[in-house]
């Protein structure tokens, strides 16, 4: 697909294209043009998540059992940021946030 970077400051562009980003809100927005709506409907200055940063206090040897699912690139659930910041680690930090949530397997539909 042919994409153009936008800026927030610039102007809002909104596209139809899926490809999720996470936000430091922990919510998980449709594209980067959907964060940049909301920052500016809402005079919000919600940025996009890199993982080094999200993860900079990390590992830790002790994680709570608070539930805030985070779905990993691996296809599997962390309970929480802490539990995803420690598998982050882990991997090398190849480990990637998809999206906040509980992972969603999707099946081919023509099994």
């Amino acid at each position: 697909p042919f994409l153009i970077e936008a800026s927030c400051k610039n102007y809002i562009a909104i596209s139809a294209l899926w490809s999720p980003v996470c936000g430091t809100d922990e919510k998980t927005y449709s594209n980067k043009c959907f964060l940049c709506l909301r920052n500016h409907n809402r005079e919000t200055d919600i940025k996009l998540i890199f993982e080094d940063e999200y993860c900079k206090n990390y590992p830790s040897k002790i994680c709570t059992l608070e539930y805030r699912a985070h779905c990993g690139s691996d296809g599997k659930t962390y309970s929480n940021r802490c539990a995803f910041c420690n598998a982050y680690i882990k991997s090398g930090r190849k480990l990637r946030l998809r999206y906040f949530g509980q992972c969603v397997k999707f099946e081919d539909a023509e099994d």
